[in-house]
């Protein structure tokens, strides 16, 4: 574990001994955008919110003003007979 400015960071190997999966796998939840994290230095670092969020299965994706236009138009196509 890493301390930065009173944040503890924990490393992708440490991430993953916590999480009990490989340090692949947490570089793919990364990659995918299903864990936020950090890279600082080429290193990828996670504070216990960043894991929590993950392990609470928040949602972590965020829409763009086209996707959220799509998905309205989309519903509004949808349920138009009701």
């Amino acid at each position: 574990m890493k301390t930065i400015l009173g944040i503890k960071l924990y490393n992708t190997k440490e991430a993953s001994e916590m999480l009990d999966v490989t340090e692949l796998t947490i570089r793919n939840y990364f990659n995918s955008g299903k864990m936020k994290g950090q890279k600082i230095g080429g290193n990828m670092y996670f504070t216990e919110k960043n894991i929590k969020e993950f392990l609470h299965g928040n949602p972590l994706h965020e829409f763009t003003v086209e996707e959220k236009e799509k998905l309205k138009q989309i519903g509004e196509y949808l349920f138009k007979g009701e």
